[in-house]
């Protein structure tokens, strides 16, 4: 039985991880803490979290997990795409991470362009790192999911890096 692409195996598990990241918000998030979920669709307080202690950096988790697969598919065959995937979305991630800390937040903000607020996906932008709270868990979350993520990164590769055991010479197959 033929085995899937690499590419093809990291974009299922970058779905999967996103799947869980964006059921930690339907679930256990309140309606209005989340930008593109609408409200109404969080069954909001008075519910016990679903995912517990986990919810608060899982997303976290899956983000990182998730967009660094997909950005190692979207480089395939390049030999170089799990290292840049996984150092480019630890260094993002991170950064952003960093960023919604009281140090940074406030400064970053007030530099963000006016017009950012009359573009749909950058209206909140602002928000993001005021809104934000900087959690030294979301950062071991994003080293766990960059160190995971390359993990799985190999594991889709591992029998395609096996030589056959069989050369085809002639007409048949020989040992």
């Amino acid at each position: 039985m033929p085995r899937a692409r690499p590419a093809v195996i990291q974009f299922i598990v970058a779905l999967m991880a996103l799947a869980i990241g964006v059921l930690v918000y339907l679930l256990d998030r309140p309606g209005t803490s989340v930008y593109l979920i609408p409200d109404g669709w969080s069954p909001g307080g008075g519910v016990a979290p679903v995912f517990g202690e986990l919810g608060g950096f899982l997303p976290t988790f899956a983000h990182t997990f998730a967009f660094t697969l997909f950005t190692s598919a979207l480089l395939e065959p390049w030999r170089w795409a799990a290292v840049v995937a996984c150092a480019a979305w630890w260094f993002v991630d991170s950064l952003f991470e960093i960023a919604q800390s009281d140090a940074w937040s406030g400064v970053i903000a007030a530099h963000v362009p006016v017009w950012f607020a009359d573009w749909p996906l950058l209206d909140n932008v602002a928000g993001y790192f005021v809104g934000g709270h900087f959690d030294w868990r979301d950062l071991v979350s994003i080293s766990v999911a960059t160190v995971s993520a390359f993990i799985v990164i190999r594991l889709s590769h591992r029998d395609r890096q096996k030589k056959p055991r069989s050369v085809v010479r002639g007409r048949g197959l020989e040992e």
